[in-house]
């Protein structure tokens, strides 16, 4: 039986429970996060898990019955930039000085700092962002360093910003308000493809870790820029934080065209290459502290011989550009339960809770016929 149709009559929540407890075993540790499940469910104990299992709370589902393109999600903007709060305690401004710092030391950082969109909050009846911009370096700052231990003490105790921020708010993430954090606005895709023989497979590349790239490069006498996060396993088709724009006034000018073109630069996927595209749910991760983060699900055009190709292009253009993002590979699948078992086992959190949103989008997408070839 081909992995599509065993996938739509696999039930996702049994399917999560045979396979999350890989992702609990899964666990690492950088000098700015720990990629710790049953810690971080443990942190965030009395919020509601997306999903019953997943490290995220989730704000909004947008798979709407029936299924349809179109969202009709709004967007409200302010103008004025978000200036990330440096206390209280006093000691904050140094911890986020000497965070920033050792960002810059491990190559991780852009020398341009852009300007992306942080989420104030979300209206669920109006189904509306209210977002202002912000610096990217604000989110170094503060959710991509969220365990980082040192320069942060109370009462003669080293403190890292998640235990900080815990004891404002106990088990439960902060508002989306708490200004000792840039809760930048992520995006995420998984693009579905239609193999040579007509099944339909999600499209998974893998990451370099930073000692993959550095010998690449030293081959060529080159330097990289170190991922920020998610470095090595295998992700999202793309993902990448909702740049701002000055002009854009609707959701799909806001955040569906920085999407494609995250698609575009890490696998060389172009909005033409795309049957549909949709946004799936917005929900908040444990790992960065409450960062939101917004997932889509996409349906590609692209016939499978063209993805390597591309993929190889894109990757191309990203040496060039100094920050490598994908590897030329991707992960292979055959059965649903094997699928999701390997993503939690070589995989990233986000892409284990996006290919969940990405099964519930194509049951729902195929029951109206937009898996149907011909549509």
């Amino acid at each position: 039986m081909a992995f599509f149709e065993v996938l739509l009559h696999a039930a996702l929540h049994t399917t999560i429970e045979k396979t999350f407890h890989f992702v609990k075993e899964n666990s690492r540790r950088t000098a700015f996060l720990t990629y710790d499940m049953p810690s971080l469910l443990n942190w965030y104990s009395d919020e509601t898990r997306a999903l019953n299992e997943l490290p995220y709370t989730e704000i909004a589902s947008f798979l709407d019955e029936p299924w349809s393109e179109a969202a009709d999600l709004q967007v409200a903007k302010k103008t004025d930039q978000f200036r990330l709060a440096s206390g209280p305690p006093d000691d904050l401004a140094r911890l986020q000085t000497y965070v920033y710092d050792a960002f810059i030391k491990e190559n991780r950082i852009d020398k341009f700092d852009s300007k992306v969109v942080r989420l104030d909050k979300y209206s669920v009846p109006k189904r509306m962002f209210d977002v202002r911009p912000c610096k990217y370096s604000d989110g170094l700052r503060s959710n991509y360093a969220m365990d980082w231990r040192g320069r942060l003490e109370i009462g003669g105790q080293p403190f890292s910003l998640r235990s900080l921020i815990a004891h404002d708010y106990g088990s439960r993430l902060p508002p989306l308000g708490e200004a000792r954090l840039s809760n930048a606005l992520g995006l995420a895709v998984i693009v579905w493809y239609r193999t040579e023989d007509g099944d339909i497979l999600p499209y998974l590349p893998k990451r370099p870790e930073a000692s993959v790239l550095d010998i690449a490069l030293e081959k060529v006498g080159g330097s990289i820029k170190r991922l920020a996060v998610f470095g090595g396993g295998f992700h999202c088709t793309a993902s990448g934080e909702a740049e701002w724009k000055p002009n854009a006034t609707t959701f799909d000018q806001m955040f569906t065209a920085d999407i494609c073109k995250e698609l575009y630069e890490e696998v060389g996927l172009s909005r033409e290459d795309l049957h549909w595209i949709v946004p799936v749910a917005l929900c908040r991760e444990f790992l960065r502290g409450g960062k939101p983060q917004l997932f889509f699900v996409a349906l590609a055009r692209a016939e499978a011989h063209e993805l390597g190709p591309k993929r190889r292009e894109a990757i191309k253009r990203q040496i060039d550009a100094g920050r490598q993002e994908v590897l030329d590979d991707s992960l292979t699948v055959e059965t649903p339960e094997q699928l999701y078992r390997d993503l939690a086992r070589f995989g990233t959190i986000e892409s284990f809770a996006n290919m969940c949103y990405a099964q519930q989008c194509a049951e729902s997408a195929y029951r109206a016929g937009a898996f149907d070839p011909r549509s």
